[in-house]
This record gives C-alpha cells, sequence and structure tokens, in this order.
C-alpha cells in the first residue's frame, strides 16, 4: 500500500488501544483504595499504606507499601546474623 504512518499517529494509537483495553490512569487510580482494602480483608494482619501527592488539582499516586500478614509473622523465626567480607 506504500504508506507509512508517522510516528505521532502509531504512539496515539498504541495510547488508545491501550486505554481500551486496561482503561485509563484516572480510572485505576480509583480503583485502588477499594482493592487495597480487599487485600486487608482477605489477608489476615496484612499492612498496607498509600502515600498521594496533590498536583494541578488532581490527586497522584506517589507510593504504595503493602506487607502481607503471613510474611510479617515469620520475620519471629529468621535468625539474625553478622556477615564480614573479606575487604
Amino acid at each position: 500500500m506504500n504508506y507509512t504512518p508517522s510516528y505521532k499517529k502509531t504512539s496515539l494509537a498504541k495510547q488508545t488501544t491501550l486505554e481500551m483495553i486496561h482503561g485509563n490512569w484516572e480510572e485505576s487510580h480509583a480503583k485502588l483504595p477499594k482493592l487495597l482494602e480487599v487485600l486487608k480483608s482477605c489477608v489476615p494482619k496484612t499492612m498496607v499504606a498509600a502515600k498521594t501527592k496533590s498536583g494541578g488539582g488532581k490527586k497522584m499516586l506517589k507510593r504504595v507499601f503493602e506487607s502481607f500478614g503471613p510474611c510479617i509473622n515469620g520475620f519471629a523465626y529468621c535468625k539474625p546474623i553478622v556477615q564480614i567480607d573479606g575487604t
């Protein structure tokens, strides 16, 4: 067909397709608090914390920390060691 699309057109088509499949950032950010609450309710003693920042009139996700209850309980059985290398 001797047609080469521009980089801008292919990039926009890719972004549109990804949004159709996975949704956009705003939708994902809105679903995050519910997802974290479900995680806490399904796995006992799980700790979850999310930090956000405000910018440009929008609330943006900065970081999420999660630690599962069984992993937290497992630390009690770890043996402390001191390791010194040869340097």
